[in-house]
């Protein structure tokens, strides 16, 4: 083993996807211009007062996510109510436990589906995208995309034929 040679294969050096590049590059100049927002904006007085920097912004949006928040245990409380009486008074007498099964129950699958709604609720400040330079902005209407038909998978070990070119990706 100490005379041995061990000859371990080299990757091959793909060349980049010219697409992938631009897009790259767009996403650096937008990052770079959303850090340099955050630093001048103290000190350009045009960007002094943005609505998202005030006291009163801030509040509206907690008491919008608390009432988003209120709304989801009013809903499951009010399923819970239905199941532990609503269900007695339509069919008449029930055991204890029966009930307290029903109202859980019914408590539950409200809780799934308001849990839907606050999620979708609570995002929707995350979707809007900070206010950037028009030429920062990609174009969508006009991006290519390209869909990969096929693929293929060689092992490493296996030498490739020359006639087969490397996947751009």
């Amino acid at each position: 083993m100490l005379n041995c040679t061990l000859i371990l294969p080299e990757n091959e050096q793909q060349k980049r996807n010219a697409e992938l590049e631009a897009r790259c590059q767009k996403l650096r100049k937008e990052q770079e211009a959303r850090e340099y927002e955050a630093m001048t904006r103290n000190v350009d007085n045009v960007r002094t007062h943005m609505p998202q920097d005030t006291i009163a912004f801030q509040m509206k949006q907690i008491n919008r996510q608390l009432i988003a928040v209120a709304q989801f245990i009013f809903s499951v409380a009010a399923g819970f109510a239905f199941g532990f009486i609503g269900i007695e008074l339509i069919v008449g007498q029930l055991d204890f436990g029966f009930r307290l099964l029903l109202g859980i129950m019914i408590a539950l699958i409200v809780a799934l589906a308001e849990i839907y709604f606050l999620a979708k609720k609570l995002n929707e400040d995350y979707e809007v995208p900070p206010n950037l330079h028009p030429s920062l902005v990609p174009d969508v209407a006009c991006a290519e995309r390209k869909v990969i038909e096929t693929f293929h998978i060689t092992d490493k070990t296996t030498k490739t034929s020359k006639t087969s070119k490397p996947h751009n990706d």
